[in-house]
């Protein structure tokens, strides 16, 4: 096991080496994991990272929140911002709760939200937390549900400039900081992250960050988080059984269209997937889906 004094020591190392001085806790998770292969916060009696942090990481503390990641700093960063504000801003206090990341989210949902061109529509119910998803042509539903709107791109691309201002490495942030001046950025970014190596870090810290979009989305429209995040909603799963049963002779024809794809995809060997042209953005939002 190693010295937790030794990894303490690292991890101050990463942040006073990093652009602003700060990194999230997915980001350090991540470093650690690569760093120090078996790491576990368990070995040392902790409960999870942040506790190993307090506990043996001194000089290094809590300083803001992205999403519902947590964001550490230097300690002055924290007095700076208190000596600023005349007292400790509400952001970094002890109390501050989490939103969970990590929670169950349906695919259907999940992908509507984080597509911002999507034609499928997403209402949550402010009283009892159910979700659904409505098909395109579909007349929304009526209220007491809200619409939740999908993540604007702006923030995607907001959220690409955070991962390529947090890397240590000066050559990764120059590769990929290239990409977001392209006009499809989602795909050069991902396919420069899987050349440097860091493709599984940038999907990480893409999804972390999205779900703390998501769940603060719910928050703002007064919708509950802990019953929202249930694997499907009933109506969801009532349109599913409605559409298994339309005949073939009332498919529209994108649905045909779409499923003899599906099917001549299916048939094909390795070879030729290898060499099929698929958008990388579509590639990485099914395989998010499917994580």
């Amino acid at each position: 096991m190693q010295d937790p004094l030794s990894i303490a020591s690292r991890i101050v190392e990463v942040i006073e080496k990093s652009p602003q001085k700060r990194v999230t806790g997915s980001e350090l998770a991540l470093f650690l994991k690569f760093t120090f292969p078996g790491f576990s916060p368990g070995a040392y009696s902790c409960l999870n990272l942040r506790a190993f942090v307090q506990r043996f990481v001194s000089g290094i503390g809590q300083i803001d929140r992205s999403g519902g990641d947590i964001v550490y700093g230097l300690r002055s960063q924290i007095s700076d911002q208190s000596d600023k504000a005349g007292t400790v801003s509400p952001a970094i206090t002890a109390t501050q709760p989490e939103v969970g990341t990590s929670a169950p989210v349906d695919r259907r949902i999940w992908k509507t939200f984080a597509s911002p061109n999507s034609f499928w529509k997403l209402f949550g119910h402010p009283e009892t937390g159910q979700l659904t998803v409505i098909s395109p042509g579909k007349p929304g539903l009526p209220s007491p549900w809200v619409m939740i709107s999908p993540c604007p791109p702006e923030t995607h691309l907001q959220i690409a400039k955070d991962f390529v201002a947090g890397l240590l490495d000066e050559n990764q942030r120059n590769v990929l900081s290239q990409t977001l001046s392209q006009l499809r950025w989602w795909d050069y970014i991902f396919s420069a992250a899987e050349r440097l190596g860091i493709a599984t870090n940038w999907q990480v810290f893409r999804r972390r960050r999205l779900q703390g979009e998501f769940f603060r989305s719910l928050q703002r429209l007064g919708i509950p988080l802990k019953s929202s995040t249930v694997a499907s909603s009933r109506a969801a799963e009532g349109e599913r059984d409605a559409e298994s049963k339309v005949s073939s002779s009332a498919i529209s024809a994108e649905q045909r269209l779409r499923r003899l794809a599906i099917g001549a995809v299916e048939r094909m060997s390795i070879s030729e997937l290898r060499s099929l042209n698929l958008p990388l953005g579509h590639v990485l939002d099914e395989l998010e889906r499917d994580s």
